[in-house]
């Protein structure tokens, strides 16, 4: 990677991070002025949509992931707790994006569970704190 190339991945990152920053400031706002049930009732939702996309992806990650390691026999007997570890073992190419996709799809259905539980407590915050 050039310097070029560094510099302007870095400035995407930082992008990245004042647009996640600014999301999560107007959904915080936004749900400080929703009924509690109507908050609670999105946390609902969203933790079902994270859950049903994050559990069968993260499963296929974890079965493509042992799949790829297995075939060239570098597969470690403890693998599953600490995955993200073997990425660099990964034949760079259809197998390893292959595998990655799986494992991004699993982490944002688990990034939507989070949200789903951040605005549960928000919920949870708005019965305690209204009246």
């Amino acid at each position: 990677m050039t310097q070029r190339e560094a510099g302007l991945r870095g400035r995407m990152i930082e992008l990245g991070a004042i647009a996640l920053f600014l999301l999560c400031s107007a959904a915080l706002g936004a749900g400080l002025m929703l009924p509690w049930d109507t908050l609670a009732e999105i946390a609902a939702w969203l933790l079902a949509l994270g859950a049903s996309l994050g559990l069968p992806t993260g499963f296929l990650y974890h079965v493509h992931l042992r799949r790829a390691l297995m075939r060239r026999g570098v597969l470690p007997e403890d693998w599953y707790w600490r995955p993200t570890e073997l990425h660099p073992l990964l034949e760079p190419g259809p197998e390893r994006t292959r595998v990655l996709v799986w494992g991004g799809l699993g982490a944002l259905g688990f990034l939507v569970m989070v949200a789903g539980l951040l605005a549960l407590a928000g919920a949870a915050v708005l019965v305690h704190v209204r009246p």
